[in-house]
């Protein structure tokens, strides 16, 4: 009787799960390097700028406008003064996120819930490559839609290997 090497077949499968982990890696992987890529073309520093944050609040906090602004980073706030009373709002007072433009009150302050004049500077970019790189990025928010359809390839291969498996031993024997 012969001996049928069935795990030569098998190997098949192997390959094909192999190359959509290494697909994803690498595309995971330049996603993360688009993102570096996006902060470090950032040519611009805008001169300081005045914005009124109308009802800042302790929970989502208000962004200000120029996060549309591609490559928006690097923000830090030189003065914010309360636009109902017209004083300072000293820095135990608020949190700022200096990668979204979130400004927040703290806990229970008592300027939560007025309007805010807050003076800000930041770095952005005017590029095309900018531009390019945040296409690409917010274009791969849609990729989980795919996701899906990623994993059902995979258990067609596998179903189809294991089938050439079978009607190949059949052949064999």
């Amino acid at each position: 009787m012969r001996k049928i090497n069935k795990r030569g077949n098998l190997d098949l499968i192997l390959t094909g799960v192999f190359v959509f982990t290494l697909a994803g890696f690498l595309l995971v992987m330049g996603l993360i390097m688009l993102d570096d890529i996006y902060l470090d073309i950032a040519d611009e520093t805008a001169s300081p700028v005045d914005e009124t944050l109308t009802t800042v609040d302790n929970v989502t906090g208000e962004q200000v406008t120029a996060t549309s602004n591609c490559g928006f980073h690097g923000f830090s706030v030189g003065n914010i003064a309360n636009l109902t009373e017209g004083s300072d709002i000293n820095s135990a007072n608020y949190t700022v996120d200096s990668r979204t433009g979130v400004v927040k009150a703290v806990g229970t302050s008592e300027y939560a819930d007025d309007s805010w004049v807050i003076n800000y500077s930041y770095s952005f970019s005017n590029n095309s490559v900018c531009d390019a790189t945040n296409k690409t990025i917010s274009g791969q928010g849609s990729f989980a839609d795919y996701f899906d359809l990623m994993i059902l390839a995979v258990v067609i291969a596998v179903v189809i290997s294991l089938l050439l498996v079978v009607f190949n031993l059949r052949r064999v024997r």
